[in-house]
């Protein structure tokens, strides 16, 4: 059985790979201003994770691990608030986050499913 939803979490990714990019290059701030959000009908946040510059180290996938750790709390937290979770931005590098984060909320026995665009 499912339940309508109730709230919305939008999971902001400024990153391609652990690398932050400028507005320009991801089209997040578009989405938001062309009020595609609201067209759930749900009232609706955006959390923006980041990798603070304090925490980097040379190795870029220990980067990409510390990024996906914080996209994983953020998921977490919003599932354990009742929010449905839609990641916008990003790339295909972030979604272990995401399922990070929804097995944090759920247990690891969650079946998950994934809507992907490929370009």
């Amino acid at each position: 059985m499912t339940k309508p939803l109730s709230s919305l979490q939008i999971i902001a990714i400024h990153y391609l790979n652990a690398d932050r990019v400028a507005g320009e290059l991801l089209p997040l701030a578009a989405y938001e201003t062309s009020g595609v959000y609201g067209r759930a009908r749900i009232p609706y946040t955006i959390i923006e994770p980041e990798l603070p510059k304090a925490q980097r180290v040379a190795e870029e996938t220990d980067n990409l691990g510390l990024l996906g750790g914080a996209v994983a709390t953020a998921v977490a937290r919003a599932r354990r608030a009742g929010k449905a979770i839609l990641m916008a931005g990003g790339n295909c590098c972030h979604i272990t986050g995401i399922f990070g984060g929804l097995q944090d909320a759920h247990g690891p026995e969650l079946k998950i499913g994934n809507v992907g665009q490929i370009r």
